[in-house]
């Protein structure tokens, strides 16, 4: 029930904090990163004061012994917060933002973005534009995802994530 998931979890598979502090714990004791994904694009300044996103991130911060856990995002206004209170955290920049800021097949957006995030999620369209992804330095800043729910070239793709965000 946290207000930053935007849509990816559902709230009858929601956890108790005692159960997602276990959860976490158990990745720090096997040195897995962990990342948490809060990819509402409808957030609102208000909206950072939500406790269990805090709690979330306090706890992924603290239990952090490799270094490399991080939030998935899309909001500025969550990556800001997440710089200020947790600064230990990694930022990915959610394939949601890459569609919300119309970021599909422009190199110059990715570079931007990598200047400010520690990972940019490719938009899955560009997956298949060779010519931009060979143009793409430092590619371990890069990542793919493979199992995106909507089709190549949906028209409706950023509708379809809006959608998810207001209704988590």
């Amino acid at each position: 029930s946290c207000l930053w998931n935007g849509g990816r979890v559902k709230n009858q598979f929601a956890q108790t904090q005692k159960g997602v502090e276990k959860t976490i714990l158990g990745y720090a004791q096997r040195r897995l990163p962990l990342d948490l994904t809060f990819s509402n694009s409808s957030l609102q300044k208000g909206d950072l004061d939500d406790p269990h996103g805090n709690f979330l991130l306090q706890r992924l911060s603290e239990a952090n012994p490799t270094g490399r856990n991080g939030i998935i995002l899309c909001a500025e206004l969550l990556a800001e917060h997440v710089r200020q209170h947790c600064p230990s955290l990694k930022l990915v920049s959610s394939v949601v933002k890459v569609s919300h800021e119309n970021g599909r097949g422009n190199l110059d957006w990715y570079r931007r973005t990598a200047e400010r995030y520690d990972k940019v999620m490719i938009h899955p369209d560009d997956n298949f534009d060779l010519e931009l992804l060979a143009k793409l330095e430092e590619k371990d800043r890069y990542e793919t995802l493979v199992n995106e729910p909507c089709i190549r070239n949906c028209q409706r793709r950023k509708l379809h994530y809006t959608l998810l965000s207001e209704n988590s």
